[in-house]
Parts: C-alpha cells; structure tokens; sequence
C-alpha cells in the first residue's frame, strides 16, 4: 500500500479511529492513510503509545460481521500452524477480533516494515517460495462454509472464465470495429487471444487433468486471494525478514492452482524470465506432479487481461488497455517459457 497523507495532528484524527483504537487499548499519536493499487484510503498505518511508541494498520472491513469473524479465524489459525509470513492480527482488549465504530467494521493487524518487491531473481525466488508455503499448508478452520464446496475449485474458475471468454468471442467483430487504439489492437491481435484460449482449453479437457481437477475438491488449501505487488512487502531487518503478504481480507479455502496463475501474471510484468524465478521459488516448498504443472500452464496461458479489457466500456479505464498492449509480447514469450516448464520433467506427487 502508498501513503496518501501523513503526520496528522491528533486533535484531526476521525473520530471512529479513536473510537476504534480505544477497544484495543491504544492512543493515538499519528494518523497515516494508505492507498491501495484499486482505491483511495483502504488502510491506516496508526502510531500508538502502548506500551512505547510503534505502528499497527487499522483496516476497514467491506464484506460481513460473519465474514469478518471468520477471516480473523481463518488467519489466527494460519499463524499458530506456524506460518510467519503474514502480519499477527491483533485482538482487541475483551478478545474481540474486530471492532464496530460509526457503522464500520474494522480489524488490526501488526504493521509490517519493509520496502516495495523488486523485479530481481531473488525477490521472485523467495515470493514464490512464500506462496507454495500457503498452498501446501493444511486447513485448521475454513471461513466460508464447507472445505470441499465446488465454487472455490478450479473446475468452478473455469466455468467463469469460460463464459469471459464466450463474451470476449461475441464482442471481437465489435471491438475490432472501433475506431481507436483499442479497436486496432484487437483487430490484430483478437485472433491471437482466441488461439490462445482455445488451446488452453484442450489442455485442461484432458482426462489426466479432469482426474486431478476431481482429486482437488477433497484437497483444498488456503489462498490469500490477491496476490499482487503492492501486497508483498519485503522486510529486511529484525527476526523475520524476507516477503509479508498483507491485505487478509480475501483469505479462503479454493484453487491453489488458479492463485498461482494469477500470481504468475500479477508479480512478474508477464516477463518470462521472471515467471519461471517465480515457480522455481514455489517448487522449491511445493514440487508441482506434470499434470499439475500442465494445468497451471494452460491457466496461465488463458489471456484473462485481454477478456477484462474488452468487456470495459471505451474509455473506461484506459490503464487496462495501456497494461494489456504494453506486455502483450511479454505474455506470448511468457506463455512458451511455461509451455516448457509444464513439459520438463520433475518429481512430484498429487
């Protein structure tokens, strides 16, 4: 997350973070707002005073008090399984893990510092690492209802991303008819992302894999659920240095081997060699079976940036489109490097 503003004076503080801050116990000193890379305000790094000065994010929660609850469960019980790469969520002094104050729902959690994740070998080695340490660790409490429910597998994923790419199908004529940059973009490469798509698709009807996606439901892991740069934050100094994810709020049982195809896209700049540092570091904790590597290769390859692009309004946000023209080489050589990947041979069991 950025800083939006800084040093605030404490008689500015909102009142609901002082009401907030008051059921855990704390003043507050300072008042830092924290943007997101979707919107304005998402978080506040908060100085306090017990028992000597240091920092604390305080967040606003956007789903339920039931969801809330069960997400501090769900984190609490990834910290005492041991996983250490994730802010401690902190509790309030009569044991809650979330407060209400002027109809918001808000949670704490330990400030993480550290600097941005860079594009370096080591960096993307110890993210991936990071990541296959969540995926293979074992459900202690699940906060959104049965373990095993087919809308967080990757059979489920597929479904919409299947219908994002029928839609990408009707509209390409459309598309490929507008008079601006965007229009000349798909007419040229439309066809390449339907190619793409299409042999993605073979990939993952495969009997092999079909057999893997139906094991998956019985083998369901923990996701962060949004595994993007601004929410790694590398720590270098203290006991635990190395990459934090932060932001919990999307914590859930689902597909492993979607979370990791996202990542993939989400953290490297679609660079090839980046990616593959990036799988190196999650084999490294979690060796992936062929018929696992071939399932997140089609995922992977699925040109999901192209799909959100279209279905924008022209004009909407045109960073997509910038983002999507930008590193669309990137994802062509991308896609061939993890082609090979998948196709190598490496041990692994499923």
């Amino acid at each position: 997350m950025r800083p939006h503003l800084q040093e605030t004076p404490q008689q500015l503080v909102p009142d609901w973070i002082v009401l907030a801050a008051k059921r855990y116990g704390w003043q507050v000193l300072d008042v830092e707002a924290q943007d997101s890379f979707y919107r304005k305000q998402t978080a506040y790094r908060l100085t306090i005073d017990a028992p000597r000065p240091q920092s604390v994010v305080l967040k606003p929660f956007l789903g339920s008090a039931d969801r809330l609850r069960r997400t501090a469960q769900a984190a609490e019980a990834l910290w005492q399984s041991g996983y250490r790469q994730m802010p401690r969520w902190l509790r309030t002094t009569d044991n809650e893990p979330y407060v209400t104050a002027n109809c918001r729902l808000l949670y704490a959690a330990e400030w993480i510092k550290g600097r941005s994740m860079t594009g370096s070998a080591a960096d993307l080695r110890a993210v991936g690492e990071m990541l296959g340490k969540l995926h293979r660790l074992p459900i202690a409490y699940d906060p959104v209802g049965q373990p095993a429910a087919p809308d967080r597998s990757t059979s489920q994923w597929m479904q919409r991303l299947l219908s994002q790419a029928r839609r990408f199908q009707r509209r390409r004529p459309e598309l490929a008819a507008e008079c601006s940059d965007r229009g000349r973009w798909f007419a040229t490469h439309g066809a390449a992302c339907e190619d793409l798509a299409q042999a993605a698709w073979q990939a993952l009807s495969d009997r092999d894999v079909q057999e893997a996606l139906q094991r998956e439901l019985q083998d369901l892991h923990y996701i962060h659920g949004d595994v993007t740069t601004p929410n790694i934050v590398i720590a270098e100094e203290g006991t635990n240095q190395g990459p934090f994810l932060i932001d919990w709020d999307r914590l859930c049982i689902g597909s492993t081997y979607m979370e990791l195809a996202k990542a993939m896209a989400n953290v490297t700049n679609l660079e090839a060699a980046s990616v593959l540092h990036l799988l190196d570091g999650y084999e490294s904790v979690r060796p992936l079976h062929p018929v696992e590597r071939r399932m997140v290769s089609a995922l992977f390859q699925l040109p999901r940036e192209a799909w959100i692009t279209a279905a924008q309004a022209p004009g909407d946000d045109p960073l997509l489109f910038e983002t999507l023209a930008r590193t669309w080489q990137n994802r062509l050589e991308a896609v061939a490097a993890v082609r090979q990947w998948a196709a190598a041979e490496r041990q692994g069991t499923i």
